[in-house]
C-alpha cells in the first residue's frame, strides 16, 4: 500500500502494483542509487514538487496530492471526490485518470531531436 497524507494512493500485491499513480513514481524515483551523479537525471519539476507542502483534505474528498501532481486535472481533481479504480493487474489506485491515461502520460516521449 502506498499512502500520501493519510490517503491510500495505490494498493495491491507486490506483483500487481504498477506504480502508475504520480506519487508512486515520485516515491520510487526518490530512492537513492549507489552511483555518483544519480541525482543528475532528476527533473527539476519533480524536485520542486517534492518540496511543496502537503494538503490534507477530509477523508473521501479531493486528492491530497493535487498540488504536486504532474497529471492533475484542474476543476476535477481539486473539486470532485477521488475514486478508487481497479487496475488490470488487480491493484487499486486513487485517481481521476484512467489506467490507460496514466500509462500514456507516463510513457517516455517519442520525440526525436
Amino acid at each position: 500500500m502506498i499512502l500520501y497524507a493519510g490517503q491510500m494512493m495505490e494498493h495491491g500485491s507486490r506483483s500487481a502494483l504498477r506504480q502508475l499513480h504520480p506519487y508512486s513514481n515520485l516515491l520510487i524515483s526518490s530512492v537513492p542509487e549507489l552511483r555518483q551523479g544519480w541525482l543528475d537525471g532528476i527533473n527539476e519539476t519533480v524536485l520542486k514538487e517534492a518540496s511543496a507542502g502537503v494538503a490534507r483534505p477530509a477523508r473521501g474528498e479531493t486528492c491530497s496530492f493535487f498540488e504536486r501532481c504532474s497529471v492533475r486535472i484542474p476543476g476535477c481533481c481539486d473539486v470532485e471526490p477521488t475514486p478508487f479504480r481497479q487496475l488490470s493487474k488487480g491493484a487499486r489506485i486513487r485517481c481521476q485518470r484512467t489506467e490507460e491515461e496514466l500509462i500514456e502520460l507516463s510513457a517516455p516521449s517519442q520525440c526525436q531531436y
